[in-house]
C-alpha cells in the first residue's frame, strides 16, 4: 500500500468520525426536549430548568415559564439533566466493571490461543502489518491480544506522543 493510499485512508476515515459525531450531536438533545400534553406534537421545544421554574427556548426566543406549568409539561430528558442526575462513583464503577470485563475477555481468548499452540507473537505482528482487511477484525485481535505494552504504545499513538 502506498502512503498516498494510507494518507488518503486516515483523511477519509478522520472525515468519516466527524460526520459520525455530528450526526450524534444533532440527533442526541443536549436539555430537555418538553411538550404540553394538551396540545399538538409539533410544540416540542428545549427546556433549560432552574429553581423559580424553566425556560422554553422558543425560535422566537426564551419564554420563562413558571414552576407549576412547568411541572404539567411532559419531557423527554437530555444530556446535561441526564448527567446532573447521574452519579460520578457509580458510573466510575461501571467504567471500571466495563475494563475489567474486556480485559477478562481478552485474557480468555489469549489461554484458548494458548491451549491451542497459536504463536501470538506470530498473530500480533500480522495485525500490525495490516494483512487483515477488515478495520473491525483488527480492532478485535487488537482486543483479543491485549498487554500492556501494545496498550500503551495505542495510547502514546492516539494521545499524539
Amino acid at each position: 500500500m502506498t502512503a498516498r493510499r494510507r494518507r488518503l485512508g486516515r483523511v477519509l476515515s478522520a472525515a468519516l468520525a466527524l460526520v459520525a459525531l455530528a450526526f450524534v450531536v444533532w440527533v442526541v438533545p443536549v436539555r430537555d426536549r418538553c411538550w404540553d400534553p394538551r396540545a399538538p406534537a409539533s410544540t416540542r421545544v428545549t427546556v433549560s430548568r432552574d429553581a423559580a421554574g424553566c425556560v422554553l427556548h422558543l425560535k422566537t426566543g426564551a419564554l420563562r415559564v413558571d414552576a407549576p406549568a412547568c411541572a404539567a409539561l411532559r419531557c423527554e430528558p437530555g444530556v446535561a439533566s441526564t448527567f446532573e442526575r447521574a452519579r460520578p462513583g457509580m458510573l466510575a464503577a461501571l467504567l471500571l466493571l466495563y475494563g475489567a470485563g474486556t480485559l477478562a475477555w481478552a485474557a480468555r481468548w489469549r489461554a484458548l490461543l494458548g491451549f491451542a499452540g497459536i504463536d501470538l507473537s506470530l498473530s500480533r505482528e500480522s495485525v500490525r502489518a495490516h494483512e487483515c482487511a477488515c478495520p473491525l477484525a483488527n480492532a478485535s485481535y487488537t482486543n483479543l491480544l491485549l498487554d500492556a505494552p501494545s496498550l500503551a504504545r495505542v495510547t502514546a499513538h492516539m494521545a499524539g506522543v
